[in-house]
């Protein structure tokens, strides 16, 4: 009588993975970082939504979809995944999503809501950490939030906290003056084939450079607007090539 129970016992849990990939449901795996790629722990919410629109999202916790994740997703809600800024959960593979922290000014959404698959594991986070800067210039340090792209040559775009740059060939990119001063501004290579893509500010008179080289992909600068007289300074890099000003 034992071994009949427990050949039932195996059979049924065999038939119920079955019935989990049959479903055509995916597993998920995301992480909340901002905007220089530290992870965001303090998180209030995170809707998963279906793509397309602001409809919450059935998601699982479990392979076997047994265990329905409330939304919003918090540390402590029913089924929840989310720890320290990671979630996961088994669902169709195209989703939306709303997240918010106690540092933002607003919450993050997906732009457009263009359905994010498996693949897309990161949230960039439009971080608002205020540090005053050390001197007294009066002004404090900002990024004005969120992610957007540039694809070959043009203006890198300067109402976003990170730019991420798409490099073929031998491309040129311009980098105008900020919106005002203090803020923060993060350009990363995400993609690069022959060639490197050339940044050149627009006001080189007081900012101590003259190009930034991205040759590779993971090459990046963040850079904090001052003036018009002086420009972007650069306050850190990785990869990248800097070129000097030979006169001020």
């Amino acid at each position: 009588m034992f071994k009949k129970i427990t050949i039932c016992l195996v059979f049924s849990l065999l038939l119920g993975t079955v019935w989990a990939r049959d479903t055509g449901l995916v597993y998920h795996e995301i992480q909340v970082v901002d905007e220089i790629g530290r992870n965001v722990t303090d998180i209030n919410d995170l809707y998963i939504y279906a793509p397309g629109g602001t409809t919450d999202a059935v998601i699982y916790s479990d392979r076997n979809l047994q265990n329905v994740i409330t939304i919003p997703m918090t540390e402590d809600s029913t089924n929840t995944t989310l720890v320290d800024g990671y979630a996961s959960w088994y669902g169709a593979d195209g989703w939306d999503f709303s997240v918010t922290n106690g540092d933002a000014v607003g919450p993050l959404t997906n732009s457009g809501h263009l359905p994010r698959t498996s693949s897309d594991g990161t949230l960039v986070f439009p971080s608002y950490n205020i540090v005053t800067l050390p001197n007294d210039t009066g002004f404090l340090a900002y990024s004005a939030g969120g992610t957007t792209n540039l694809s070959g040559a043009g203006a890198i775009p300067i109402t976003h906290s990170v730019v991420l740059w798409t490099i073929a060939g031998t491309v040129a990119g311009t980098l105008a003056d900020g919106q005002s001063p203090g803020q923060i501004l993060t350009v990363v290579c995400v993609a690069q084939s022959v060639g490197a893509g050339t940044l050149t500010p627009a006001s080189v008179t007081g900012c101590g450079w003259a190009t930034v080289i991205f040759a590779s992909i993971g090459d990046s600068a963040t850079f904090m607007y001052v003036d018009a007289t002086i420009g972007w300074i650069i306050t850190g890099t990785h990869g990248v090539t800097t070129n000097a000003l030979l006169t001020q």
